[in-house]
């Protein structure tokens, strides 16, 4: 008696805990990402400014992406673009880190770049020489600054690096695009506070999603992988996670993987919100104690009373969870 073949489980696409590299499962960001391309068109700089795991990775790796360019239907034809995680390398001076991003640059628009493949470009004589040089390939760069404190705040990137960092921008041989958890003038060392180099910047928040990419979050990618959410499912995860990227994510994740081994069986929401809990448990945390004592005070107000219309700091206590975790802290 031949033995049945078992179909393979379905693959749970809520599997993102860092940036997430896949364009078809990347939703929302629609008005932000459109003024960032308008904004990169017409060659300006812009300071993405969002809390932890708000999803700031997953946008400028997004903008990189031939797919989203086209679903948004722009054209950056004379633009090289070059994702730089600051804080991936150790930059122990702005040597290095010229060096890093100019072959960030060459690495990622090899096509476009292989002429320009010479020595590490380390002062920023070699630096503005390398610019001209991909100036008279009638191309202009942008680089995409991820962690972005990570060098405004080390002491060893200093005033006159960040003038030159200024000077090339305004002379129109290249754009800045930086992701940071607060202002550049606050994740700044003291030093720098009130460079003129932060005011090339118009700054954009990143927060909540809009209830619209809420849903298409969580229910296109269950539907592309054949384990659909119903209608009450949708609503409760909402109402657990609220609009945040990072915690509507996690919530899926187990909805997903319970409802893919327990198709046929009723399912345990209360087990599942528990094991939400406390994977989201330590973010709650670590989100709680970079708020402010004025913050905490405000969101422990309304984290003890239901029906609030709106809500101080969307992306955390419109989660039910978050608001859980409040009230017992």
């Amino acid at each position: 008696m031949s033995t049945p073949i078992q179909e393979p489980e379905p693959r749970n696409p809520y599997y993102h805990t860092a940036m997430v590299r896949d364009p078809d499962l990347f939703f929302g960001r629609q008005n932000t990402i459109r003024r960032l391309y308008a904004s990169m068109r017409d060659r300006q700089c812009i300071s993405l400014v969002g809390p932890r795991r708000i999803g700031k990775s997953s946008l400028l790796g997004a903008l990189t992406s031939r797919e989203v360019l086209a679903r948004f239907g722009y054209v950056l034809d004379e633009q090289v673009l070059a994702y730089v995680d600051t804080s991936a390398q150790p930059l122990q001076s702005y040597e290095d880190l010229l060096e890093y991003i100019s072959g960030q640059l060459v690495a990622q628009n090899q096509a476009r770049l292989s002429s320009l493949r010479r020595q590490p470009k380390r002062d920023v004589n070699q630096f503005r020489q390398f610019l001209e040089d991909i100036k008279a390939l009638g191309l202009y760069p942008i680089l995409l600054l991820d962690e972005f404190e990570s060098i405004a705040g080390a002491r060893q990137f200093e005033l006159p690096f960040f003038s030159f960092l200024r000077s090339q921008a305004n002379v129109g041989m290249i754009s800045y695009i930086t992701a940071s958890k607060d202002s550049l003038n606050k994740v700044c060392h003291v030093d720098l506070v009130g460079s003129p180099f932060f005011n090339i910047f118009s700054a954009l928040k990143v927060g909540a999603l809009t209830s619209d990419e809420t849903r298409e979050l969580i229910m296109v990618p269950a539907e592309k992988a054949g384990v659909p959410f119903n209608s009450a499912e949708v609503a409760w995860i909402v109402d657990m996670a609220g609009h945040h990227p990072f915690f509507i994510q996690r919530a899926c994740h187990f909805l997903f993987e319970a409802k893919s081994l327990r198709l046929h069986a009723r399912l345990d929401l209360q087990a599942i919100e528990q094991q939400v809990y406390a994977e989201l448990l330590p973010h709650f945390d670590y989100a709680w104690s970079h708020l402010g004592t004025d913050l905490e005070e405000l969101l422990a107000w309304e984290a003890r009373r239901e029906g609030v219309s709106r809500r101080s700091v969307p992306e955390l206590s419109e989660s039910r969870l978050f608001r859980r975790f409040v009230c017992e802290e």
